[in-house]
């Protein structure tokens, strides 16, 4: 369960909760810095599902942005998200597809043009069009695609807000540490010895152990609910098995 490039940054997101309320709330302005937030961490995962549609970069890129700026942000659809008709996910591969193929009967004039939406976020797309190209295989239908992206966000998010927590009382390097060793557990690789992490921090190899056990469980609480906001009446334990699934984890 590694980091992306991309997501190797410091400036960690709100918890989901929190972000998704503020785009529910009375405030346009505070309901549009919510989304600009929210779509910073879960482009990358419509970017995906579009290129595995059959979209070229450049169209791809173009509805992307368009679906943000006019969809999300111009008519707040979010709002329009029922938790009792299914998850966040499964609801804005619909939306998405639906704005793909209503613009693609329109061909309007500002599409013809090349038009780029304004969305005020950050979004690489030339990166985005290369991670594709590497990490996409050959025949994978949209869904899959869509569904290993969105849980490599998740997990990304809950990474940064596990991270937030060892920073904030100046433990990053105890962090680093521990993430590496949980990482290639995930990936079935030699896990970081513990005697080496002990050496690093002073600490003996039953402390180590024993920081080993409350950093998986602390990251687990923060997938949970992150998964939780966003998985509608959907058994959360049930969706965290769908997404690491999807993950190969």
């Amino acid at each position: 369960m590694s980091i992306r490039s991309d997501e190797k940054r410091r400036d960690f997101p709100q918890t989901s909760l929190t972000l998704f309320q503020r785009t529910q709330g009375n405030s346009p302005t505070d309901s549009a810095e919510a989304l600009n937030d929210f779509f910073k961490s879960y482009w990358l995962p419509l970017y995906s599902f579009l290129r595995s549609s059959g979209e070229n970069h450049e169209d791809a890129s173009d509805y992307v942005q368009g679906f943000i700026s006019k969809e999300m942000l111009d008519r707040e659809q979010l709002k329009s998200w029922d938790p009792k008709k299914g998850s966040l996910r499964g609801f804005l591969k619909v939306c998405l597809d639906r704005y793909r193929k209503s613009q693609k009967r329109s061909e309007t004039a500002a599409r013809r043009g090349g038009r780029k939406w304004e969305t005020h976020i950050s979004m690489d797309f030339e990166w985005a069009d290369s991670y594709f190209e590497n990490n996409s295989s050959d025949g994978e239908s949209p869904d899959k695609n869509f569904d290993r992206e969105w849980a490599a966000a998740i997990v990304n998010q809950a990474t940064a807000q596990l991270a937030d927590l060892y920073l904030k009382k100046d433990k990053g390097e105890e962090f680093q540490l521990l993430l590496e060793n949980l990482e290639s557990r995930g990936e079935k690789q030699d896990s970081v010895n513990y005697g080496e992490i002990a050496s690093h921090l002073g600490i003996s190899e039953g402390a180590v152990k024993q920081r080993m056990r409350t950093f998986r469980a602390k990251f687990h609480r923060c997938l949970h609910q992150i998964v939780n906001n966003f998985s509608g009446e959907a058994d959360v334990d049930d969706e965290i098995a769908l997404l690491m699934n999807a993950l190969g984890r």
